[in-house]
């Protein structure tokens, strides 16, 4: 918005206030909440314009857009359309194949990782993503990245569905134990930046609980137990 026009809508919401009648209102509290209302009045016509014109000028040039619907004009002046535009010409899709010398396959042909025991569920995974991406078939303007999301979401699942859990320690109980016996409100593990671990003793003027802190540990139970070694050390 330029500033003439935010000078025009401020002089108009003056004159709103000024034409206020009642002796009982606050005249800047007026003003100020009828100039938010036509600066976003503004915004939206202005957003709405803009879809408009860039739809008028994808028909006129040929720009390769496809739009799906006009642009929509909600109730409140705001408006929204959906387009699909050209892949990028540095797109994926178009790089052309490199072999390696006297290879027969592209070196984007990774080795095999699953052998034919597995095909018709490779099959049917395949077979899933291609009909999520053009709605079983109806949309041959699909995308290819997500025809292949849809392939690695078939053939891996929900990306932390099959994650492994934590497995218990025969020495948690032990651990569990020490620190109750510590008082677990006084000291904590903590993970730093760097994914290492270490015993953080909340009272800190304890000068032998804080030997414990010193060294970084890959997880969890080694930060214990290096607390539980050290303290035995200085028994």
């Amino acid at each position: 918005m330029k500033d003439d026009q935010i000078v025009i809508l401020g002089k108009n919401a003056d004159a709103y206030a000024n034409n206020q009648t009642s002796d009982s209102f606050d005249w800047k509290l007026i003003r100020d909440a009828r100039f938010a209302q036509l600066v976003a009045a503004a915004e939206r016509e202005a957003c709405a314009n803009f879809l408009q014109e860039l739809e008028a000028m994808l028909d006129a040039v040929g720009a390769g857009g496809d739009s799906t619907d006009e642009a929509t004009v909600l109730p409140d002046g705001s408006a929204f359309a959906v387009y699909s535009y050209p892949l990028p010409k540095d797109h994926w899709l178009y790089a052309s194949r490199e072999y390696e010398q006297g290879a027969e396959e592209p070196k984007e042909l990774a080795a095999p990782i699953l052998t034919h025991a597995a095909r018709e569920q490779v099959v049917s995974a395949i077979r899933y993503a291609v009909r999520a991406a053009t709605d079983c078939g109806k949309e041959t303007n699909f995308d290819p990245d997500a025809l292949v999301q849809n392939a690695v979401y078939a053939l891996c699942g929900p990306f932390n569905k099959n994650q492994p859990q934590p497995q218990a320690d025969a020495r948690d109980a032990e651990r569990l134990d020490w620190l109750i016996e510590q008082g677990c409100y006084h000291g904590v593990v903590y993970e730093g930046l760097d994914k290492s671990f270490w015993m953080v003793w909340l009272d800190g003027h304890d000068a032998h609980k804080d030997e414990h802190q010193i060294g970084r540990h890959h997880t969890a139970r080694e930060a214990i137990d290096a607390a539980i070694a050290s303290a035995k050390e200085n028994k």
